[in-house]
C-alpha cells in the first residue's frame, strides 16, 4: 500500500521574526521599514521569495505617540 506524506506548507515550515523597529519621537514609521524588518529564517534563498505586505498602511505610527505599536503584516 502506497503511503505519501505531503510536503509541509511554507507557511507552517518558516516562521517570520522581527527584532522590531525603535524610532526617535516625531519620526513616522513608512511601510518599507516595517517590510524590511521582516525576516523568514531558513527558507531558501533560489525560488520565489515570500512577499511581506503591511496589512493596513493607516495604522503605521507617526511618531506622535510614545510606546509600542504593532503593526500587523501578512506574509504569502
Amino acid at each position: 500500500v502506497p503511503v505519501v506524506t505531503e510536503k509541509q506548507p511554507d507557511n507552517e515550515k518558516y516562521e517570520p521574526t522581527t527584532n522590531g523597529i525603535t524610532k526617535k519621537y516625531g519620526i513616522p514609521t513608512t511601510e518599507d521599514e516595517v517590510i524590511d524588518i521582516v525576516r523568514i529564517p531558513y527558507f531558501p534563498v533560489d525560488g520565489v521569495q515570500p512577499i511581506v505586505t503591511v496589512n493596513d498602511p493607516r495604522l503605521l505610527p507617526n511618531g506622535q505617540k510614545e510606546g509600542q505599536i504593532n503593526v500587523p503584516v501578512t506574509v504569502t
